[in-house]
């Protein structure tokens, strides 16, 4: 009678944090947060009864009830303290993260831990065609848990130096794979590609831009003097590259006040409360073992038909068509950085429209060429936790980039 009381308390207090997050604002910024906070506490009161009832039960063979009750509600508190600083040793060592856990803490770093460089309000700002784009003459530190890397940013929110913006002759665009994400200032393989050559290189890209918002910030430089174009692909490219083709070439308006709320968003969902670490995982632990995932899927397993992908190059290729560049003087070469394991699915495509259609084989007169990243990186290539590259694969890829591109190494 004397557990039993206890169990209803608990369920009751449990019921009451459900009734709660329904009538919580799912459209509120905090809501992510909140949701989280009050389902992590709700499994610690669960299984925290259940641990507690049971030693208590044990303890009282040998010492009075409230000294087993303090005794109970200690060990609890030790236990979760105990699991919190492992979670947090093995999110800042993942080479140490046991196999069988991994999957959970690659979820729990990308939702809840990662920090993404577009929604910190620090470094960037509003942008009314782009959505937002790096603060001009900015210098910062963007860090996560396996790097920390300084950021120089010229007067058009590029990173880079002020006089790449002026007659570049090599021009890398793209998204987080080309800004550098990981890699130090001048060790992105657009910094790479300079050293390596001594030619003048800029850096036109930003983290999570598409095609079509790359081509649109591409088309604010200086293009007279280039001569060779690397242009980097990502698999979630295709959504806004779509839009922007079916929109007449032009992306929809998003008001400031949706970036606002992006970047609000973001901060509530990194915000930290006690034992976070170890109790969303062990939530998402929970799940994955009742539902068979540890979150919900939201896109399709399946992989794209070579009809899918023959739309994304097409796509890719109609956008990349209207830089007023004319391609018999210019080389381009187009490649795929995702995150590992990728396939050359779509730089297939490409090739196949290449050698198939007379107008893309007129405007870029046989001087568009590919290269198939898949041959290049490998797992070891890239972080653990994070998906982009480290400078290890950066070395090897900027390597290829200037041997196809036709450069000459200085």
């Amino acid at each position: 009678m004397r557990q039993l009381k206890k169990v209803i308390i608990i369920v009751v207090l449990v019921l009451v944090l459900q009734l709660v997050k329904h009538i919580l604002n799912e459209h509120s910024n905090a809501y992510t947060y909140f949701f989280n906070f009050i389902s992590c506490y709700q499994l610690v009161l669960l299984v925290g009864c259940g641990f507690t009832i049971l030693m208590e039960e044990f303890l009282l063979r040998t010492v009075p009830k409230r000294k087993a009750q303090w005794i109970s509600a200690a060990a609890l508190v030790a236990i979760i303290s105990g699991c919190e600083i492992t979670c947090t040793y093995w999110l800042n060592h993942p080479a140490k993260i046991p196999s069988s856990l991994f999957s959970l803490f690659k979820i729990y770093y990308d939702d809840f831990d990662c920090k993404i460089i577009q929604y910190n309000p620090n470094y960037t700002r509003y942008d009314s065609s782009l959505f937002y784009e790096l603060k001009g003459n900015g210098r910062f530190v963007f860090s996560n848990r396996e790097f920390s890397d300084s950021f120089y940013i010229n007067s058009s929110g590029l990173r880079g130096d002020e006089d790449a913006l002026r007659q570049p002759e090599v021009i890398c665009v793209g998204d987080s794979y080309t800004l550098g994400w990981g890699n130090q200032q001048n060790e992105n393989y657009p910094g790479r590609i300079q050293q390596i050559t001594g030619k003048k290189v800029l850096n036109v890209s930003m983290s999570s831009y598409g095609t079509a918002r790359e081509f649109m910030k591409l088309q604010r430089m200086d293009l007279s003097a280039v001569k060779c174009i690397f242009w980097q692909y990502c698999f979630n490219d295709e959504e806004e590259n779509d839009s922007y083709v079916k929109h007449g070439y032009s992306l929809p308006v998003q008001p400031e006040k949706n970036f606002d709320s992006v970047v609000t968003l973001h901060e509530w969902t990194r915000k930290y409360f006690p034992a976070r670490h170890f109790l969303t995982i062990l939530k998402l632990g929970m799940r994955k073992m009742v539902f068979g995932k540890a979150k919900p899927n939201y896109s399709s397993t399946e992989p794209d038909t070579e009809s899918q992908q023959n739309i994304k190059a097409k796509h890719f290729l109609d956008i990349v068509q209207k830089l007023p560049i004319d391609f018999s003087k210019t080389r381009l070469v187009i490649f795929e950085l995702s995150p590992i394991p990728f396939n050359n699915a779509f730089t297939s495509a490409v090739t196949r429209l290449l050698k198939n259609d007379k107008v893309y084989q007129e405007k870029f007169r046989e001087n568009l060429v590919v290269l198939d990243a898949t041959q290049l990186l490998h797992k070891n290539d890239y972080y653990i936790l994070d998906v982009h590259i480290k400078d290890v694969g950066i070395s090897k890829l900027a390597t290829a980039l200037v041997e196809i591109g036709g450069l000459e190494p200085r």
